[in-house]
C-alpha cells in the first residue's frame, strides 16, 4: 500500500531532454519563489544512446561515445534552454567560456542575460572554477545556478576540493547550493545492457529523480523504453543499497516490466485478481527489435529464439546481455549465441 501511494505521488519520469529541462525549470522557479538563489541542477544530457528522437530512455551503452567537446556543446544548448525557461524571457544570452579543454578535456561556460545580467548559469563547472564561482556568489541576491557540476564530493582519497581547511571551506561553499532538480542514471552490475531483464544477469539500470519542492528521490528501473517505479528515498540511495534491491528482488525487478500499456494493464489486472505477474523462468525478457534487447520489443523465450533471423546489432546485443564476447563476423556471432543459449538452458 505504501508503494502504491508513493508511485501515485511520484514525479513523472521525463521521457525526453525537453521534458527534463522543462521540469528542471519548473523546480528552479519554485525554489526562487521560496528565496533559494543558489541552485544546483543535474540533468541527463541527450548524448550517446540518449541522442535522437525517442532515444532519451535508451540505456544500452554505445561502444564509441561522443567526445567531451561534443557533449559540452549539447550541454551548453541545454543551459541556454534552462536559463531562458527559468526567466520566461527572450533576452539575449551572453556566453563566456571559463574552461576550454579541447576535444576531451574539461569544458565550462557562464551564461547570463546580456543586458540585465540579473542571473547566472554555469554549465559544467569544475573544481578549478571555484574561485570564479565564489566571486559570482558575492552578489547574494542574484540567482546563481550550477548545471551538472563536474567535481566529485565523495569517494576520493584526494578530494577535488583540496585538503585540510581548504577542502572544508570549498565543501561548505558547494553545500550552500540547493539541489533543486536531479535526473541521474546509475548502472548496477557489469552487464551491457543492464536493462535486458535476463534472469541470470546480475545488473540493471536505474534512474533517480528529485524535483523541488519535494525532498525525496524517486527510483525507477529502466526497462528498455519503459520505466518501473521501485520506491522513494529520503536520501540519495547508495550503490550498495541499489545492489541490495536487486538481490532482494530475486530477478523480479528485471523481468516484471512493461513493454506497452496493454502489458501493464494485463499485469495489474492479474495482480488484482490474485494471479501472478509475468516473471522469470522460461520467458526471459531479452526482447530484441532492430537494436537488440531492452529496447521495447516483445518478451522472448530464449529456447524459441530464431538466431538465424537476427542481424548483427541484435546478435551483439544478446551476446552482451549474456556476458559473451561480441567481436567477429555474423556467422561467428550466431554460433557463439547458440552456444550461450544452450549453456543457459542447460543450467536451468
Amino acid at each position: 500500500r505504501r508503494l502504491a501511494v508513493a508511485a501515485a505521488s511520484a514525479a513523472a519520469l521525463p521521457q525526453s531532454a525537453a521534458e527534463a529541462l522543462a521540469a528542471a525549470a519548473t523546480a528552479s522557479r519554485a525554489a526562487l519563489a521560496d528565496g533559494i538563489v543558489r541552485q544546483r541542477v543535474q540533468v541527463l544530457m541527450p548524448v550517446n544512446q540518449r541522442a535522437g528522437p525517442g532515444q532519451y530512455c535508451n540505456t544500452e551503452a554505445l561502444d564509441y561515445p561522443c567526445s567531451a567537446s561534443e557533449e559540452f556543446r549539447i550541454a551548453l544548448d541545454a543551459g541556454k534552454t534552462l536559463a531562458r525557461s527559468v526567466s520566461d524571457g527572450d533576452e539575449d544570452l551572453s556566453v563566456e567560456r571559463i574552461g576550454d579543454g579541447g576535444l576531451d578535456g574539461d569544458n565550462a561556460a557562464v551564461l547570463y542575460p546580456t543586458e540585465s545580467r540579473d542571473r547566472v548559469t554555469v554549465v559544467y563547472p569544475g573544481a578549478d572554477n571555484l574561485p570564479l564561482l565564489k566571486r559570482y556568489a558575492e552578489k547574494t541576491e542574484r540567482p546563481l545556478t550550477l548545471l551538472n557540476p563536474q567535481w566529485v564530493t565523495s569517494g576520493n582519497l584526494l578530494s577535488d576540493f583540496g585538503v585540510g581547511p581548504w577542502r572544508a571551506a570549498n565543501e561548505k561553499f558547494v553545500d550552500g547550493f540547493e539541489l533543486v532538480f536531479a535526473l541521474e542514471e546509475v548502472r548496477i552490475g557489469s552487464i551491457l545492457p543492464g536493462e535486458s531483464g535476463l534472469d541470470g544477469v546480475q545488473g540493471a539500470v536505474f534512474r533517480l529523480l528529485r524535483a523541488y519542492p519535494d525532498k525525496v528521490y524517486s527510483l525507477y528501473l529502466m526497462t528498455g523504453r519503459d520505466a518501473k517505479f521501485v520506491d522513494e528515498f529520503a536520501e540519495r540511495p547508495t550503490y550498495a543499497q541499489l545492489e541490495k534491491i536487486l538481490e532482494d528482488s530475486k530477478g523480479k525487478l528485471r523481468t516484471s516490466f512493461y513493454i506497452n500499456e496493454e502489458n501493464r494493464e494485463a499485469d495489474e489486472a492479474a495482480a488484482a485478481a490474485g494471479g501472478e505477474q509475468l516473471e522469470g523462468g522460461a520467458q526471459e525478457a531479452a526482447g530484441a527489435q532492430e537494436k537488440g534487447p531492452g529496447l521495447g520489443a516483445e518478451v522472448v523465450n530464449l529456447q524459441a529464439l530464431d538466431v538465424d533471423s537476427l542481424e548483427k546489432t541484435e546478435l551483439r546485443a544478446y551476446l552482451k546481455a549474456l556476458g559473451v564476447p561480441t567481436a567477429g563476423k555474423v556467422a561467428v556471432l550466431r554460433g557463439r549465441l547458440r552456444e550461450a543459449i544452450d549453456k543457459r538452458l542447460s543450467e536451468e
